[in-house]
């Protein structure tokens, strides 16, 4: 009998603890979970050049994240493209499709980190010979919410100028763009003496309905991208770019990741202003 208040004492001991338990457990794994999506995050990977080819689909990587994928497209996509004489070659340069089944080879992934205020990167994969996937970073951007512009940097700069002193990746750009969803790509080639940033493109048009890159007269359309699908087709849509566009062909896929980003950004902080664009 002397036993009994003791067990009473025990399992209330026992009980109290199993849930302090679980909740140190839940603090823990969470806490694990947010260390390893940090630090995974922050690979770094070696700089290269853009292979991104002039056409090519955009989506995003799954339901749960706002994390694009840039894929191959195969020849069959490209019957109504209106750039098709330019294209035939679809894809063929620096492209190894060894082993791909599909058709479809996931060329780049467009990382949109949540605690970096909308700055990207891009990581271009290369795949070799031997089966062997090489990650790079290619693409970096950097949203400026004084001036309200996003500036792009290729990573390879350098190295793309003396390649090529004519590389379009040797310069450095911006784009803005306004309420109405149009906007302009700035670009200044520092390696052809140039001190001041100038409008190279005019764009108009909405990321979900399609979107028109022309020159600043509208009489050269230099690329466009197609109507997105639904949302349970992760967002799919075609990106076809001019081989005569001022600008890399990696830069559709950038405005479309940046809008997207600052609307989730408005919408997320419930304010019915555009506190990111100008009109």
């Amino acid at each position: 009998m002397s036993n009994t208040p003791l067990l009473r004492n025990f399992n209330g001991f026992d009980s109290r603890n199993s849930f302090l338990r679980i909740k140190i457990s839940a603090i823990v794994l969470l806490s694990y979970l947010l260390l390893s999506f940090t630090f995974s995050s922050h690979i770094e990977y070696p700089n290269d050049i853009s292979r991104i080819p002039y056409v090519y689909r955009l989506r995003f990587e799954n339901i749960w994240n706002h994390n694009y994928i840039i894929e191959s497209l195969s020849t069959g996509n490209l019957k109504e493209h209106e750039f098709n004489d330019e294209h035939k070659s679809l894809n063929s340069d620096s492209i190894n499709y060894k082993n791909v089944k599909s058709g479809s080879l996931r060329l780049a992934d467009i990382n949109v980190p949540y605690w970096s205020l909308g700055n990207f990167n891009v990581l271009e994969y290369r795949y070799n010979q031997n089966n062997v996937v090489d990650i790079v970073t290619t693409v970096r951007t950097q949203l400026n919410y004084t001036i309200r512009n996003v500036n792009i940097t290729f990573t390879a700069a350098e190295q793309a100028a003396i390649i090529d002193p004519n590389s379009l990746e040797a310069c450095d750009y911006w784009i803005d763009w306004t309420q109405r969803m149009n906007g302009y790509i700035w670009r200044k080639c520092k390696h052809v003496d140039e001190e001041n940033f100038t409008k190279v493109s005019y764009f108009k048009g909405s990321p979900n309905w399609g979107l028109d890159f022309w020159n600043l007269d509208e009489s050269v359309k230099y690329g466009y991208s197609t109507q997105t699908s639904f949302w349970w087709n992760l967002n799919k849509r075609e990106i076809f770019v001019n081989h005569s566009a001022p600008f890399p062909p990696i830069f559709p896929s950038i405005y479309i990741a940046c809008y997207d980003y600052i609307l989730r950004a408005k919408n997320s902080r419930g304010n019915s202003s555009d506190f990111m664009t100008k009109t």
